[in-house]
This record gives structure tokens, sequence and C-alpha cells, in this order.
């Protein structure tokens, strides 16, 4: 690690906030893990799994905005540390629920509430290092923050599934409450300040984020590759359980395919550190996503368990791969100062479906079984990512400033 890298992991409120991502990244991503699983194995199946995960991008996208809005105009340390203690009450109190009233509703409630926090929350994540570092630092510190960021990935499938495996019920759910404790913990323990934009209307801060977008073409054609590619794998959020349980593997075969996924994932996230590679962002976001259609379509046709566990660990470093070069063009062709409301309006573009997409892909799969609808999913969307990035021009995707 470099001497400026030392420097800056040095500062305690820095190291203190990446402490705070971390946790709270690996706690979102067992969540997920944890509530696809609970709504398959306890409450109904696919079905409810994919109403689950419509409810949490529902509730979402509706307080994306606002989001954005307050990530650019408020403390963004109070913001993060507030929350994710809210998520900790939030999901003790669920539980308490769910062990006493084991029903559909419950479970729905609390993702709606989870969801909604959420929508709040990510807008802060990006932007918080300008708080922190000086601008000649600010490379360095992105850097550092998304090998954190992808360190919580790789570990938070590995951390959910040990918590499906080693407890039992609803009692999964405590595991991630105690991740997003520490997180908020860290956060307010650190006092960022405010950005003293409080004269700016609502309605005026949205204008000056859509005013950003439609002045970067390159990020109106990001929403749309973005959005095909979350939409058409949405097979792999819902119904993954219902797989694992086809291969006859159950619940420690599913937690095994999540951990190499998140192992796929780590890896990922440190080769695009290495410059050569992370210098290809632009052939990884244009053939990225039907790198990830594919690996998906073969998932539905082979049964050999071995071989899914390698499509998963290469499913996880394509989707590093990919979204850690979107993540890094988008966020670094803004200001700083505009990145909380960006970021708000690319996760509402390129996630304005995927409620839509779950509930299909649960009704779809009492029809035709899993297994059709990651082949027929998988190959769409290996085709159509391939269509819509060989119609973009390529002055169109040089567009994103190098990260």
């Amino acid at each position: 690690m470099s001497t400026s890298s030392l420097d800056i992991l040095k500062n305690r409120r820095i190291f203190l906030m990446l402490v705070s991502k971390l946790m709270s990244t690996a706690g979102s991503t067992s969540l997920l893990l944890v509530i696809t699983w609970t709504a398959t194995v306890h409450l109904g199946g696919p079905p409810v799994a994919g109403l689950a995960l419509s409810v949490d991008s529902v509730a979402q996208l509706m307080l994306l905005l606002l989001g954005g809005v307050l990530a650019d105009r408020a403390s963004r340390g109070l913001i993060l540390g507030l929350l994710d203690l809210t998520r900790t009450t939030i999901l003790g109190a669920g539980t308490i629920l769910l062990i006493l009233c084991p029903q559909v509703p419950v479970l729905l409630a609390m993702t709606a509430v989870l969801g909604a926090i959420t929508g709040l929350y990510s807008p802060a994540t990006t932007s918080f290092l300008a708080d922190l570092v000086p601008p000649s630092q600010l490379s360095t510190a992105l850097g550092i923050y998304q090998s954190i960021s992808r360190l919580a990935i790789f570990l938070g499938p590995m951390i959910g599934g040990f918590f499906v495996v080693i407890f039992h019920g609803f009692l999964p759910f405590l595991g991630t409450a105690c991740l997003y404790g520490v997180s908020g913990t860290c956060a307010l323990v650190v006092r960022l300040p405010g950005q003293r934009r409080s004269s700016i209307r609502f309605r005026a801060a949205l204008g000056e984020g859509v005013a950003v977008i439609r002045s970067h073409r390159s990020l109106t054609s990001l929403i749309f590759l973005a959005l095909a590619t979350n939409v058409l794998s949405a097979p792999l959020d819902v119904l993954l359980p219902s797989y694992f349980r086809i291969l006859h593997e159950g619940t420690s075969g599913y937690a095994l395919g999540m951990t190499f996924w998140g192992i796929g994932m780590g890896i990922g996230g440190v080769l695009f550190l290495v410059k050569p590679i992370s210098a290809r962002a632009i052939s990884m976001i244009r053939f990225g996503p039907s790198v990830m259609g594919i690996i998906q379509m073969t998932m539905g046709l082979v049964d050999q368990f071995a071989f899914v566990l390698f499509l998963m660990f290469i499913l996880g470093i394509a989707t590093a791969l990919v979204n850690t070069a979107i993540g890094s063009r988008a966020l670094a062709t803004v200001n700083a100062d505009m990145r909380g409301r960006v970021s708000a309006f690319l996760q509402i573009g390129s996630g304005g479906l995927l409620p839509l997409a779950f509930a299909a892909t649960a009704a779809l799969d009492a029809v035709t079984g899993a297994l059709p609808l990651f082949i027929y999913g998988g190959a769409l969307l290996a085709l159509l990512a391939l269509a819509l990035t060989w119609g973009l021009r390529r002055d169109t995707l040089a567009g994103f400033s190098m990260p």
C-alpha cells in the first residue's frame, strides 16, 4: 500500500467511516440473502420472495430522490449513522414479530421500511469522502473506498450464508442487525459538516441533478444498459434458493454458492485496482452484461453442483468488474457536490422496473419453473446488452471521465 494510502487510513475520521461502510454494505448484501431465503423456505416460496424484493425496490425508489437531496445538503455522517441504527431497531423488532406472528404481511412491512431507509441512505454513501479529504487526495481515497466496498460485498454473502446455516427460523435477521449497529455507531462518532445549502429548495436541487445528467449523454446511455441488466437478471435475485433446491443441495448448497459468488466479487474488485485492467473499463461496460447473461443461461442448462459453483464464482468476478467500471466512471464524471443527486437518479433509472421484474419472475416461476427463466432471461440479456452497447458510439462511452 502506498504512503498516500497509509496517510489517509491514519486519519481516524476516515478510518471510522470506512469501517462503517464495510459493516453497512456487508449487512445489506447479507440481508437480501436472508430475506430471499426466509421467504422461500419459511413463508410460501418464490412468489413471496419475489413480492418481498418488489416491495423493497418500490420503497427504495420512492425515497431515493429525497435521499439524494439530503446527501448534498445535510451532514452525511449523521444521515448514515442514524439510518443504520434505525435499521438495527427495525430488524430487531421485525424478528420478534415474525417469531410471534410468522405471516407474510409482517415480512413485507419490515422489508418496506428497510427499503425506504436504503433509499435515503444510498446517495450519501457515494459522496462522504469529499467532506474528509482535500481534492488532491480524493482519487486515492476513492480507490480505498472501492476496495472496502468490494471486500464488504465479498464478505456479505458468506456472512448471510453463515447466518442461515447456523441460526434457525427468523433469527438470521438479528445477525444483520448487529452489523448495522456497528456501522451506525462508527458513523455517528464522526462529525461530518453539513453542506450549507439550505437556501436551495427541493425542486431546484432536483433540477440541478437532472441538468447534470442531461448534459452528459454517457450517463443516459448507462441508465438504459443498467436497466436492461437489472431486469433480465431478476431470476438470479429471486430464484436462487429454489435453483439450489432443484439441484438437491438445500440450505448448505445455497450458502456455498453465495460464498463462491462473494469470493468472485472480492477478486473482481481487487482486479479492477490493477491499472491495465481498469484501463479497459469501457470494454467491461460494453461486453460485461452480455457475459453475465451467458453465465445465467448456462446455469439453467447444467445440473452439476461443482460446475454451478464455478459459474457463481465467475459471475461474481464479472459482476464486480462491471459494477465498479460503471460506478467509477459515472461518479467521477460529476462534481462532488452533485454526486448524491446524480447517484439517486442513476439508481432510479436503472432500477425503476425492478419491482415489476421481481413480481413477474415470481409469477412466471409458478408456470415455467426456475430453469427456463434462467435460460431465456440469460439469453435475452446477452443479446439485448450486446445490441445496446453495439449501437452506442465509442465517443459516448468515452464521455465517462477516468476515475
